[in-house]
């Protein structure tokens, strides 16, 4: 079965000292459950909601043609705050 994982982040592992953020921790656990075995969880099993408190700190990207480029389906509020901007909806390459 083929990776859903863009090919640039291949054998990027993280571990939970790796979470910089206290209360992001709640959220790595999260993913960490959804994903399995698996590089990444499935788009629809993750609800955003489930993590509501860390929203602003959050980010989510559709992959696009075999990971050349990104959307940011959500950017979150305290992100889009600190760069000045929002970008959901934008794509990494504009």
């Amino acid at each position: 079965m083929p990776s859903r994982l863009s090919p640039r982040l291949e054998g990027v592992r993280m571990s939970p000292e790796d979470v910089a953020r206290p209360h992001l921790c709640e959220v790595f656990a999260y993913w960490n459950a959804l994903r399995g075995d698996e590089p990444v969880p499935r788009r629809d099993a993750f609800d955003p909601i489930r993590v509501k408190p860390s929203l602003g700190l959050i980010s989510i990207a559709e992959v696009l043609r075999g990971g050349e480029d990104f959307r940011y389906l959500l950017y979150g509020s305290e992100l889009a705050r600190v760069q000045d901007q929002d970008f959901t909806g934008r794509l990494v390459s504009e």
